[in-house]
């Protein structure tokens, strides 16, 4: 009885909350776009060396189970199939479907690069987790394929139907462990991330940047063996950068009150100007240090008439920092030509007390060969000291 009146509040609410704090700190991982070409590469050289081996030898065990296995792995990287689906495809299932290109009705409504994909690519469609679910083979691919049907009888049990078999049983290969094995062999940076579950939610997540239209979306939903609803709602991630890029945009915009000028306008469309405020903030950051030292060294030299004693001091604690205790820097004096020529220049930014944007002191820069020695940081801090009277 006390076990029943307490169950919800002593029990399943906290379960519940412990696993929803779970899933909030849980970091998932998807492929780095460098490590899926890595992979791919890895895969390609992988297999033309066991194909090479099996035509020097056709009795190589090793080469024709690595041929298995690097095949497998290239339809993954492609389809993005689910393991155990791709696993169970047999040799008769792949062997019954022919390349079909005789479309004449669909000639003049696709590009001239599909057709020749619909004529190169072999579509083979399998059993799914809940439905039919199709695969797509790369003539390169197809070509592989045709070898290790080619060398079968050599390793495989005439009782095993697999296209991908285990080599003493009838049963096919354990899909996520050669997966797995062979991303950590290809020396990735992330090899946790190829998995089929990554996999399929990379490919959701990058399908987000294109501007899909509801047919296009539902196409690719059906593609993955699932609906629409599963698709937007478990594999398209809350992506860190698609929300950061895109739903901030929106939201800067509410925050600066300015939200009914982009009225009717997609994400894509609105354009804020962040120059102004982000796009500063990350250069400074970039530079803080040499913009302090640029600041000290641009107040210090143009006071060294008024001030001989201050130079010394003051270059001697830039020197002795700690972040710039090794930097052996060269203190140029700005020449009276090149002051007037920034004065006039920035002549409303000093008037305003507005520092002035890197293009902009880029564009001073271009204009004016004299100031070529110059960066565009060391003009900034010399148009801020102006109007910070430290000049």
């Amino acid at each position: 009885m006390l076990i029943e009146s307490n169950w919800n509040v002593e029990l399943s609410h906290a379960a519940s909350s412990c696993l929803q704090q779970n899933n909030m700190s849980k970091i998932t991982i998807v492929p780095l776009a460098s490590d899926l070409k890595k992979f791919r590469d890895y895969l390609i050289a992988k297999g033309d060396k066991a194909v090479e081996m099996l035509e020097i030898d056709s009795n190589n065990k090793l080469a024709y189970k690595t041929l298995s296995e690097v095949i497998y792995c290239r339809v993954m990287l492609l389809c993005r199939k689910r393991v155990g689906e791709l696993q169970r495809l047999t040799v008769e299932l792949y062997q019954s479907v022919k390349i079909d290109s005789s479309y004449e009705e669909f000639e003049d409504v696709i590009k001239p690069s599909e057709r020749i994909l619909l004529q190169k690519f072999k579509r083979v469609v399998i059993p799914g987790k809940r439905r039919t679910t199709p695969v797509l083979f790369s003539p390169d691919v197809q070509g592989k394929i045709k070898v290790l049907i080619k060398f079968r009888d050599n390793f495989v049990r005439e009782t095993n139907p697999y296209l991908f078999p285990t080599l003493a049983y009838d049963s096919p290969i354990v899909g996520y462990k050669v997966l797995k094995d062979h991303a950590n062999r290809a020396n990735l940076k992330t090899p946790d991330a190829f998995s089929s579950k990554s996999l399929r939610k990379h490919l959701a997540t990058i399908s987000q940047l294109f501007d899909m239209s509801d047919q296009d979306v539902e196409q690719l939903s059906s593609f993955m063996g699932h609906t629409v609803n599963i698709h937007r709602n478990e594999y398209r991630l809350p992506d860190n950068v698609f929300q950061t890029s895109k739903i901030a945009k929106l939201l800067l915009a509410m925050e600066k009150g300015e939200a009914s000028k982009y009225k009717g306008l997609t994400l894509d469309e609105i354009d804020v100007n962040l120059e102004d405020n982000l796009l500063e903030e990350q250069e400074h950051a970039e530079s803080s240090g040499e913009e302090e030292v640029d600041n000290f060294e641009d107040e210090v030299l143009l006071n060294e008439e008024n001030s001989p004693k201050a130079c010394p001091l003051k270059i001697l604690k830039i020197l002795n920092s700690p972040s710039k205790s090794k930097a052996k820097r060269e203190f140029v004096k700005w020449e009276d030509e090149e002051k007037r020529i920034v004065a006039a220049f920035f002549s409303s930014h000093i008037k305003d007390k507005i520092p002035p944007k890197k293009r902009e002191c880029e564009l001073l820069i271009e204009k004016n060969p004299i100031l070529q020695t110059k960066t565009w940081v060391k003009v900034k801090v010399f148009v801020q000291n102006m109007y910070t009277k430290k000049i």
